[in-house]
């Protein structure tokens, strides 16, 4: 199975269920950060996507906005601390009792905690950023609207 294809099955699952309010929080906390990465991505390229979207200016608005929040998601590189660390204890939890019963003897929690972080956090944080952006593309136009000045949501609204 894609990594993709696994987050889907834990969203079927119900497991993402805090990805939501906690990218609802996160973009709205940094939508000024983001209104301007998304600046400088119109900036950048007016020129080469001029004729692309002279039709239909604000298709061009939106495709910077959706880059400036999909470059955020990746270069925060967390949704929700909190919830990331209770979920990677959670895991290592899980990995100290397949541990203690594989050794048949009672293991160090700390010792386990250690080699999971080692062995499995970094890999874990690249996938939770994954059903960031996952969540993001499910409910783009809801997450777009958080981060859009209020007179471009008006108009967006109108338009649609």
């Amino acid at each position: 199975m894609t990594e993709r294809g696994e987050i889907i099955e834990e969203d079927k699952q119900g497991h993402l269920f805090w990805v939501k309010p906690a990218l609802e929080k996160l973009l709205g906390r940094d939508k000024e950060l983001i209104l301007n990465e998304a600046e400088k991505i119109r900036h950048k390229y007016r020129k080469g996507l001029t004729a692309r979207y002279s039709s239909n200016p604000s298709a061009f608005d939106n495709a910077c906005l959706e880059l400036a929040i999909r470059w955020y998601i990746m270069q925060h590189k967390t949704i929700d601390p909190k919830k990331e660390i209770e979920i990677q204890v959670w895991e290592a939890g899980i990995e100290k009792h397949c541990q203690q019963v594989q050794a048949g003897r009672e293991v160090s929690f700390d010792d386990v905690m250690m080699g999971w972080a080692k062995e499995h956090a970094e890999g874990w944080r690249s996938h939770n950023i994954l059903r960031g952006l996952y969540v993001f593309e499910k409910e783009q136009d809801y997450f777009m609207s958080i981060v859009r000045p209020p007179q471009q949501n008006t108009t967006q609204q109108t338009a649609g």
